[in-house]
């Protein structure tokens, strides 16, 4: 007969915690642990080509929804493409995780963690950024009605970028308001989808033409 103590599940034993690790810049090699619950981090091929078609920008404020791990804000940072950014993550679960890689790596003040459901964050924000990441669940549907809500509420700064990770079956329009798709790249089963306020491409092709 089994008396006091606290019965285990033996299989808990057998879980691991998933961790990812900085790929470059000041904080390279830098463990990340992932937050319990759903989550499906970026590919790591799907990240450094997000960086590498961004290369160049620098100093960006950024905010980051559907954050988790706070792995994308981060990697930017130690790229020093991100000066500072507004992590949302409407999983209340994942919140310890999410403050304990903040604080690790010394970025208390420089990531800032948000709980928040990311329509509701958007739709109360003042805020304007320079670089705004998507990455909402797979399984998500509609998953345009963030762009169009963003471009509703102007959260983007001039010359800013907005970048939605998917599924390369999620439909997106070429142009949703002023908002113009400028890149579209496919990464087996992932996409990233590239968005500009319209008035900065006209400018931009403008300047080019100027120079031939």
């Amino acid at each position: 007969m089994q008396t006091g103590g606290t019965k285990r599940n033996p299989r808990n034993n057998n879980i691991k915690k998933l961790s990812i690790r900085v790929a470059s810049g000041t904080l390279k090699g830098r463990k990340l642990d992932c937050p319990p619950g759903e989550i499906r981090p970026m590919t790591s091929m799907c990240k450094q080509a997000l960086f590498n078609i961004m290369f160049g920008r620098k100093e960006m404020e950024m905010l980051d929804l559907f954050s988790g791990s706070a792995s994308i804000s981060i990697e930017g940072y130690s790229r020093g493409m991100v000066k500072s950014a507004d992590v949302v993550e409407g999983d209340y679960g994942k919140k310890v995780v999410l403050n304990g890689n903040i604080d690790r790596l010394g970025l208390t003040g420089k990531i800032r963690p948000i709980i928040s459901d990311a329509f509701a964050y958007i739709r109360r924000c003042a805020k304007k950024y320079d670089f705004i990441m998507l990455d909402p669940p797979f399984k998500m549907e509609n998953k345009q009605s963030l762009l169009e809500l963003l471009e509703e509420k102007k959260l983007l700064k001039d010359n800013g970028i907005i970048v939605m990770h998917a599924k390369y079956t999620d439909p997106f329009d070429e142009q949703i308001g002023e908002l113009v798709q400028t890149d579209y790249r496919r990464y087996g089963i992932n996409v990233l989808v590239y968005y500009q306020w319209e008035k900065d491409i006209i400018i931009d092709e403008t300047e080019e033409n100027e120079n031939v």
